[in-house]
């Protein structure tokens, strides 16, 4: 009888063990893509092909061979200050695998030649609850995927951007959107995370964007106000996690039929998106964390263990 008891206060004290370990988990999935830095480095700043050269910078330019940005650890701060900053250039090239603390802009990209830019499994947190994790400007055609951004302002902009996709990236704890989109068209944002933004997960804003297609993500605990305010010029209730005052944007996949994941989705009929276009979700579904999950499991292993040892126990 006593090897009974201790048998089963050993498995409970393990479910116990476990059930505390989830914050701990969950806060390690945020920043488990951060890189071992190779090298610390000042801020960059490129305004030119030739600056690839001259700064030493491995590559070519070319498609085949880009400019590789990668493995460094930048930290800045100061008002409107950026880590690396890239503009007015024809040339390929990546950023990929660096981790940058930013008082205010960590990546910035700007008026570069169309398609030449891939922005990859960066980690911009921000210092000062400011600025922008990652934004591009005046461009067509680019890559943002797998970044991790948090506590800034917002953590991915696109301002007169078109044809950028916007995906896997983690986003966190933004003062104001998790991605905002601003006067930009034909972009996909699909499959990211977005959790914890005080304003919205999403933000379509201005008159010409249009054609954004926004599916597969992942939008959890935003919107966290009574009312919204978007670079302060925009204002009102907020009754969901995401806004669009554009036109012609989609908010789900038709072909899949399959929306976007919302924390807060009732679970029956469509989710409705604020702002003045009034988009919807066709196909929502509620969203399944990464907590409820483990936590769910843990429940079903650790039954099965003690049902299958009090079974064990009476044969015996």
């Amino acid at each position: 009888m006593k090897e009974k008891k201790i048998i089963i206060s050993f498995l409970l004290l393990l479910f116990v063990s476990f059930t505390f370990k989830l914050s701990e988990i969950e806060i390690r999935s945020d920043t488990d893509r951060i890189q071992t830095p190779i090298l610390t480095s000042d801020p960059i700043e490129i305004g030119s092909d030739s600056d690839f050269d001259t700064i030493g910078i491995l590559g070519e330019g070319t498609e085949e061979s880009p400019y590789i940005i990668e493995n460094l650890k930048i930290k800045t701060s100061g008002y409107f200050s950026r880590a690396i900053y890239i503009h007015d250039t024809t040339s390929h090239f990546v950023i990929r695998n660096c981790i940058i603390e930013h008082g205010y802009f960590g990546i910035w990209v700007s008026d570069v030649a169309d398609y030449t830019p891939q922005i990859f499994n960066n980690t911009c947190v921000g210092t000062t609850n400011e600025g922008i994790g990652i934004v591009v400007a005046d461009l067509n055609g680019g890559v943002i995927t797998e970044n991790t951004c948090m506590n800034s302002g917002q953590g991915i902009r696109t301002i007169y951007a078109n044809f950028i996709s916007i995906t896997e990236n983690k986003i966190s704890n933004c003062v104001f959107q998790g991605i905002n989109i601003h006067h930009s068209h034909f972009n996909n944002i699909t499959y990211n995370v977005i959790k914890n933004c005080t304003d919205f997960s999403v933000a379509l804003v201005g008159s010409i964007t249009f054609n954004n297609s926004v599916h597969h993500n992942n939008f959890i605990d935003n919107a966290k106000k009574e009312t919204y305010n978007i670079d302060g010029e925009l204002s009102g209730l907020m009754t969901s996690q995401a806004y669009d005052d554009g036109f012609l944007n989609t908010w789900y996949e038709e072909k899949t039929k399959t929306g976007n994941q919302w924390s807060d989705y009732s679970g029956e009929g469509p989710y409705t998106i604020d702002g003045s276009a009034l988009s919807v979700d066709k196909y929502p579904n509620k969203v399944e964390t990464e907590r409820s999950s483990l936590n769910l499991g843990i429940v079903v292993t650790s039954l099965i263990s003690l049902l299958s040892l009090s079974a064990l126990l009476r044969r015996r």
